[in-house]
């Protein structure tokens, strides 16, 4: 039976985190598989979490961490977690270590965690242990003994963080993860059963005080398996099986990586149970509205992933199409002396469409070290970052004329790098286009943008022609082009109500991100 519910109205609590808040709301990366009772003797559900988690890389630096449970262990439900990327928690340069953990972790079911650093924040290595996920609720019985690991952001935390401290509770973090754990203890109390009825009245009643974007993976001492995503659908989030296990991941890419072609997306109020061997399924939605977040196809989501049915590669390609169509440059196309340059490598698939559209040469002239993400971290790793992530051909760009295309500019620090790479390496002219509009506003749904003042063009204001001409004189470009909303909305199939733009337009899909905007306004 398939039964629905909306989200009710809530009383809203003033006090917010105001710009620490999207430090803490992670754009992170989850995980989780259930082995096959026929295949869970021989296959080491460590080794698909570590295969999985791998594939989501991109989504978080920071730390990583799994959760397994095995009816062999006499602790059923076991956590390791990390500082860094994925190949230092199995240390996998260390054969022998690698060995020791993936036997001592191995079990029939597991979650897992990618995390990035808040970029307000320079955390110590105790702070990101401390906040790696996943988070373990310790508990005598079995099926409230549980782990969980979450990527989004709860935009009304604070609300109910303060009915917590209220309630006499004791938070270790300030990390949403937390909040929705002892949300789940307390409903799980309520209801005192682990049955599938049980399970799915005690989730509903938790979704239904969080406003905000979170997929969660939550796993208990019992051995059930329970994956939810927000009503909205704002981050991806995707669950498919062959014929040895059962997986889930924030991309679908991950799951190609283990042999999962036989996947779908969790749909946007979706709550799935995996209990001894069998998948329930049950939607606590009843309106059609959905916002996608729309930045996940043109920078955060790897180019093979499919989100919500749509080819993120293929958005890509489109975005750079329809900027080639739209930002011409006037009749100067086809000279020798032009060329296309992507900053890789996120951008690429829209430079060689761009390329194509406008009968310019593509060139692979800039070269990405592997060095991380820039704007997801603080301000002195961002400068050491960018100082080591870019190098130059300078024999390709000397005395051409740039078309440099990014898929997106925040702070414009990454932007303004490169064009003095650029000129440092002889071009004569360097012209940014970029496939995503102006970010002008803050994201309370778990992407890390800055504050307004950060913002290169959060204090612009006027119509697109001059924010780009203010903006090209920021970063020392000679031209600058955003691709149009329009063109945005017909990259991603024309249909703009299905996504969510807040960050571009400041019209938040829900009641308190609409609230924490409008007060830091």
């Amino acid at each position: 039976m398939v039964e629905n519910f909306i989200l009710p109205r809530q009383n809203l609590y003033t006090e917010t985190r105001l710009f620490v808040s999207m430090g803490v709301g992670e754009e992170c990366g989850v995980v989780a598989c259930v082995l096959k009772e026929d295949f869970a003797e021989t296959f080491n559900v460590a080794e698909i979490l570590n295969n999985l988690l791998g594939e989501l890389q991109h989504r978080g630096q920071t730390s990583s961490g799994i959760a397994t449970f095995s009816k062999h262990n006499k602790k059923l439900l076991k956590t390791l977690k990390e500082a860094g990327k994925v190949a230092h928690l199995f240390k996998n340069w260390d054969k022998n270590y690698t060995a020791q953990k993936m036997k001592e972790f191995n079990g029939e079911i597991g979650i897992g965690h990618v995390r990035y650093a808040t970029s307000n924040v320079d955390d110590d290595a105790f702070t990101i242990l401390e906040e790696a996920q996943p988070f373990l609720r310790r508990h005598g019985r079995p099926w409230k003994r549980f782990a969980i690991a979450f990527n989004g952001h709860i935009a009304n935390y604070d609300e109910l963080k303060k009915e917590l401290l209220e309630e006499g509770y004791i938070l270790d973090t300030d990390v949403d993860t937390e909040v929705i754990m002892h949300l789940i203890s307390l409903s799980l109390k309520k209801h005192l059963t682990h049955t599938p009825e049980g399970l799915f009245k005690s989730f509903e009643e938790v979704i239904a005080k969080l406003d905000g974007s979170f997929n969660c993976v939550f796993l208990n001492a019992s051995g059930d398996l329970v994956v939810f995503r927000d009503p909205l659908g704002l981050r991806p989030l995707v669950i498919g099986e062959n014929e040895k296990f059962f997986a889930v991941a924030s991309e679908s890419k991950a799951l190609n990586k283990v042999g999962i072609t036989n996947f779908r997306d969790v749909a946007p109020g979706e709550v799935v149970i995996i209990k001894n061997g069998e998948m329930i399924c049950k939607s606590l939605k009843i309106d059609s509205r959905c916002a996608h977040c729309h930045f996940e196809y043109v920078y955060f989501s790897d180019t093979c992933s499919i989100n919500d049915s749509i080819l993120v590669n293929d958005v890509r390609k489109n975005l750079g199409k329809i900027l080639g169509r739209e930002e011409r440059l006037k009749g100067r196309f086809g000279e020798e002396d032009w060329m296309v340059v992507p900053v890789p490598s996120t951008s690429i698939p829209a430079a060689v469409a761009y390329s194509y559209e406008t009968n310019v040469a593509f060139s692979f002239s800039l070269i990405k070290n592997d060095v991380g993400r820039g704007f997801i971290n603080s301000t002195e790793m961002r400068k050491t970052i960018m100082n080591a992530k870019y190098s130059i051909i300078p024999e390709s760009v000397r005395d051409k004329k740039v078309i440099l295309v990014d898929d997106s500019i925040i702070r414009g620090e990454t932007c303004q790098r490169v064009i003095k790479l650029l000129r440092d390496a002889g071009a004569s002219e360097v012209h940014l286009r970029v496939t995503e509009l102006p970010i002008k506003f803050p994201c309370f749904y778990g992407v890390d943008f800055p504050s307004y003042k950060e913002l290169i063009a959060g204090d612009i204001n006027g119509s697109k022609e001059e924010i780009e001409k203010q903006v090209a004189q920021k970063i020392n470009a000679d031209s600058m082009g955003f691709i149009s909303f329009e063109g945005l909305k017909e990259s991603l199939g024309g249909n703009g109500d299905t996504f969510c733009f807040a960050c571009l337009t400041g019209k938040y899909p829900t009641e308190k991100g609409q609230e924490l905007a409008d007060g830091l306004r």
